[in-house]
């Protein structure tokens, strides 16, 4: 059995903890989890002392963001969002179409090829692209390096814009509170083990799933009449620094200068995807019911985690960008990057 470094666990923690806190003292949106993220990063990269998050205290975090996702979720609100699913997914398209136009341009100006520059700016999210690129053989170093780009360009852009310039301040948030349903007293608490058994169980099928399964238990079993108590807000802030701790710790300034001179390609194209987003989004309420703040939130190029705790944060509406993010992914991974892998090893015997 592995010895736990106790003293470096401890040392990361108090600094994620640190940056969380200087974030929130600041007033700056998703404050634990981009805080604790920033401050890992630089201390891990300026001390070169290297930080220690292990992976079950990250699936911990996304097991607790999950529980608190879920409660928000009942039949009224999935019926609702899935009216949204046809002019989302049409408009996903679209923001697709010019990732993946930008990337050729990018393969024709650099010396990177296709494969690797199309998974390097698609909105998919980082892990699934790192895993698509080795199915389509593109370069899994690289892609890694420019999903990652794409993530911290997006992380600390988006929520700044949308609190600062995008928010519905006179947004009717009655129904966007967490739920809090009846129970019997603590007793009630006890059904939490079924969701955490569930995303145990899926626990190698990667670290979403440990978002995923509990959300999904939740929704079911409160659809069946289970009531489950609320969770404290304490709960939610010691998962982000969870999961802000080790998204820190996985990223090394030193390794995003690997990337060279080609890194301000996809930080260009980062920018680009933000700003045809935020149309998208615009034009996604003209067909939609949905606030300004929620429908640029649905459309950002992800990350989905993110994006559904800065809906949490500004009172936006967490089902609608849960429901519409994860469309797009499960519509990227089903049917965008299967066609990507038909469509170059059509190619491979020409070129």
């Amino acid at each position: 059995m592995r010895q736990i470094p106790w003293k470096k666990l401890i040392e990361t923690f108090i600094i994620g903890a640190a940056g969380g806190a200087a974030f929130y003292a600041l007033n700056f949106p998703l404050p634990w989890l981009l805080g604790s993220l920033l401050f890992v990063m630089l201390w891990q990269t300026l001390t070169k002392r290297p930080m220690y998050s292990p992976s079950p205290l990250k699936n911990t975090g996304f097991l607790i963001m999950g529980g608190f996702f879920g409660l928000y979720f009942s039949l009224e609100t999935l019926l609702r969002t899935t009216s949204y699913l046809l002019p989302y997914l049409f408009l996903s398209l679209f923001l697709i179409v010019i990732s993946i136009g930008m990337s050729i341009l990018f393969a024709k100006w650099i010396t990177i090829d296709s494969k690797t520059s199309i998974l390097s700016t698609l909105p998919g999210g980082l892990n699934t692209m790192v895993i698509s690129s080795d199915s389509i053989g593109a370069k899994t170093s690289l892609v890694t390096i420019f999903q990652t780009i794409r993530r911290l360009a997006v992380l600390f852009i988006v929520p700044f814009l949308i609190v600062h310039f995008f928010t519905d301040s006179d947004a009717d948030t009655d129904d966007r509170e967490m739920p809090a349903p009846d129970f019997d007293g603590e007793g009630s608490y006890f059904w939490y083990a079924i969701p955490v058994a569930a995303a145990i169980m899926v626990r190698k099928k990667g670290p979403l799933k440990f978002l995923a399964f509990p959300l999904l238990c939740i929704f079911l079993m409160n659809a069946g009449g289970v009531p489950f108590p609320p969770l404290h807000q304490s709960l939610l802030i010691a998962a982000q620094v969870m999961v802000g701790t080790s998204l820190g710790k996985n990223t090394n300034l030193d390794h995003l200068k690997a990337g060279g001179k080609y890194g301000i390609f996809y930080f260009t194209a980062s920018l680009i995807l933000i700003a045809v987003s935020f149309g998208l989004g615009y034009i996604l309420t003209l067909f939609t019911d949905l606030s300004l703040s929620t429908a640029l939130i649905s459309m950002s190029p992800g990350g989905i985690v993110e994006m559904i705790l800065l809906a949490e944060d500004i009172d936006a509406d967490p089902p609608a960008v849960i429901t519409l993010q994860l469309t797009r992914i499960i519509f990227i991974i089903l049917l965008v990057v299967p066609i990507l892998k038909w469509y170059f090893n059509r190619r491979a015997p020409f070129s």
